[in-house]
């Protein structure tokens, strides 16, 4: 049994984020009024550190993922990171790299156009792959070109005049990266279909948010001026809405970001689905006028219907395994790896706080992802039988769902099927899911028991706002559910009305006919979740 775990609501989440973040700009702006330099070094720091942060995350999972948008622009924010940083030391008055304040101003001119670049070229890469070692080799001479011409063969046009301001390629530069900017926003807003919808907006603001930067960075005078330290406070924001999309949605919501595949496939299953049921009724026509049987008719929708039942354990059973050999391993990978870091920053408080940061969220990935993968294919269902996963299920549904399952299990309940008792516990879980979205309650009850002799019935049951079965058409969820329940040789029975709750029993035969049984879904694929 795992230990209660403190959990924050999310009204709580966001009131400690509005006081953390009034908390943060207001000491950078009094930092800023009395010592710039410092306050620019703060606000180019946390850029670094997002940007290797959005690297780490798109390099462990670039085998997770079957195309390479979310790597091209981790290595693009590698680079701008490593940019970044030579800006910082570049900076006039740190006085490391530079005394003078142009090269400054030169190195973030070149790492804006490949920040900016990277968002318009990285959606070419949604249905493709790129070889990690060419977009290596194309950012790295992008780069080191773009020094050379600075430090070296200083044929950079300059971008800062001391006493005189800001020349006409800076300007003309930044007019560039915003339209840079504006093109990148219409081609991700064109392909957002590929994405999660929240991460797509999220990317949208973060440019929106950069673009205004960039009108700062055109108009300032002076380095260490106002508008200058304005066009510093929206990098930061977009940065942090950068960080939202990429880094927080990649590891707390890997579902959404990291398996879009999943939910492709259940499309296609329900257009086949779609089409199956127009070549059945079409048949349907057909065999009317002619010798065909009614009990052919009923083998050949058991048949698809069994069909598509096994398509989906089939995925769910490979996304199961995908998390458990490949997610999971490559966090315990990067957690190994960050606690090494971790020995190796010595007394450095502020990247300290940064690297406990990410184990957080690496150990929060962790548990999602051994619950994720529980869920797609749980274990206990096949060690230990229906009444046992039926338990497991209740307890999860409370603990994520805050809906409380009392579960009863009657003393007499046989073990049944193994594909009886798949099939049961997935109706059970859509049909609780249904519990929490429709019903309006907090609490539920689920009954399992023997029916008859050779029979078993499940029963779930709630209190809550129900329905009127006559004048409302039943929903794809409980017409799946009764096609399945028919498969197995069983029925489904709803009883509801308005403000007296819902009730749905199923009863199925604790061992399949014999034309329905096929391989089964616990044969040697399943036993391998064992």
């Amino acid at each position: 049994m795992q230990p209660h775990r403190f959990s924050i609501k999310p009204w709580q989440n966001r009131t400690l984020f509005g006081l953390s973040a009034v908390l943060v700009f207001g000491g950078l702006f009094y930092i800023g009024n009395r010592n710039y330099l410092f306050f620019h070094s703060l606000v180019e720091l946390f850029s670094i550190v997002v940007g290797c942060a959005i690297f780490t995350i798109a390099w462990n999972t670039r085998r997770l993922i079957d195309n390479d948008y979310l790597l091209f622009i981790g290595v693009g924010y590698l680079f701008v990171s490593g940019l970044d940083l030579i800006h910082t030391l570049a900076y006039k008055g740190i006085n490391i790299i530079a005394i003078a304040a142009d090269p400054a101003t030169q190195i973030w001119i070149q790492l804006r156009v490949m920040e900016a670049a990277a968002f318009c070229l990285a959606p070419l890469f949604l249905r493709r792959r790129i070889p990690a070692a060419v977009l290596f080799g194309a950012y790295g001479a992008i780069a080191a070109l773009g020094l050379a011409a600075i430090f070296w063969w200083k044929i950079f046009p300059s971008c800062l005049i001391e006493g005189k301001g800001l020349t006409p390629f800076k300007q003309g530069a930044e007019l560039a990266i915003t339209g840079m900017y504006l093109v990148a926003i219409a081609l991700t807003w064109r392909r957002r279909d590929e994405f999660d919808l929240s991460v797509v907006r999220l990317i949208i603001v973060s440019i929106g948010v950069a673009i205004a930067s960039e009108v700062c960075f055109m108009l300032y005078a002076s380095p260490t001026g106002y508008v200058n330290m304005a066009g510093h406070f929206l990098n930061l924001i977009s940065f942090m809405i950068l960080y939202q999309a990429f880094v927080v949605t990649g590891l707390r919501h890997p579902l959404n970001v990291l398996f879009r595949d999943l939910k492709r496939t259940e499309a296609e299953l329900l257009r086949k689905q779609d089409w199956l049921e127009a070549r059945v009724a079409e048949r349907t026509v057909e065999l009317n006028q002619s010798v065909v049987t009614l009990e052919e008719r009923t083998r050949q929708l058991r048949k698809l219907a069994a069909d598509l039942i096994q398509a989906e354990q089939h995925e769910r059973r490979r996304l199961s395994q995908l998390l458990h050999d490949g997610l999971q391993q490559t966090l315990v990978a990067g957690r190994i790896h960050l606690g090494v870091a971790q020995g190796k920053v010595g007394n450095d408080e502020k990247a300290r706080q940064a690297l406990a940061m990410v184990e957080e969220l690496i150990n929060e990935a962790i548990d999602e992802s051994r619950s994720l993968s529980a869920e797609l294919s749980p274990r206990v269902l096949y060690e230990e039988g229906l009444g046992e996963a039926l338990a497991w299920l209740g307890k999860q549904m409370e603990a994520k769902q805050g809906l409380k399952v009392d579960v009863r299990i009657e003393d007499g309940a046989p073990r049944c099927d193994g594909n009886v008792s798949l099939m049961l516990y997935h109706s059970a879980r859509e049909l609780i899911f249904n519990i929490v979205k429709h019903a309006g309650v907090d609490r539920a009850r689920v009954a399992l028991a023997r029916e008859g002799a050779n029979g078993l019935r499940l029963s779930i049951e709630d209190d809550g706002a129900g329905y009127d079965p006559g004048a409302v058409r039943e929903s794809t969820g409980l017409f799946s559910i009764r096609e399945r329940m028919t498969y197995l040789g069983g029925s489904m029975e709803v009883r509801a009305a308005l403000g007296r709750g819902t009730r749905v029993d199923l009863v199925v035969p604790l061992q399949l006919p014999a034309s329905s049984r096929g391989g089964g879904w616990f044969g040697p694929a399943a036993a391998e979740n064992k």
